[in-house]
């Protein structure tokens, strides 16, 4: 089965690489006050979009990271349906309490630390791991387990969909930029 996609981890090291950098460069462009402000009715704030996108990405370096078994299956068989999801703009999704941000206002330079730190570990993850293990730790509910591959791409096409946001955001706010 295809999933439309490159499954390489070289593609997924790059790719990975090239959206943490976009969400530095995005979140970068905003200044202090602009990323606590609300810039579209029931929206996340810039610093609660990055607060968001970097609880995600903990949780997924936690979980690629700990207990995995050998992986029964393909290791990229849902990394395709991950994209699908994930970049389709135009759906609507609800994130789990444990990955929604906080309403207290923000530090620029702390949340920047935090997406280079982020960053970091991801790369030290694709770095150093088996991808074709399958995670134990955790499992999205009604997906099943998922595998180191599956979760880096989780975390890229997540990424992805979040700079997207942030994108629309910096837009409202600087509609000449």
């Amino acid at each position: 089965m295809t999933t439309g996609i490159d499954t390489s981890t070289a593609t997924l090291k790059q790719e990975t690489d090239e959206a943490m950098e976009k969400l530095h460069q995005l979140f970068s462009s905003f200044d202090q006050r602009e990323i606590n402000v609300v810039p579209f009715e029931k929206s996340w704030t810039p610093a609660q979009v990055a607060d968001h996108i970097l609880r995600s990405q903990t949780g997924i370096v936690q979980v690629v990271q700990g207990p995995t078994a050998p992986t029964e299956r393909s290791p990229t068989e849902k990394s395709g349906q991950i994209k699908a999801t994930f970049l389709d703009f135009n759906t609507k999704m609800k994130s789990p309490e444990f990955v929604l941000p906080t309403d207290n206002p923000l530090d620029k330079q702390d949340v920047v630390k935090r997406i280079s730190d982020s960053a970091k570990g991801i790369a030290d993850a694709l770095d150093t791991q088996d991808l074709s293990r399958t995670c134990l730790a955790f499992e999205i509910p009604g997906s099943g387990p998922m595998t180191r591959h599956e979760w880096c791409h989780f975390f890229l096409y997540h990424t992805m969909r979040h700079n997207h946001q942030l994108e629309k955001i910096l837009k409202k706010l600087h509609p000449t930029a």
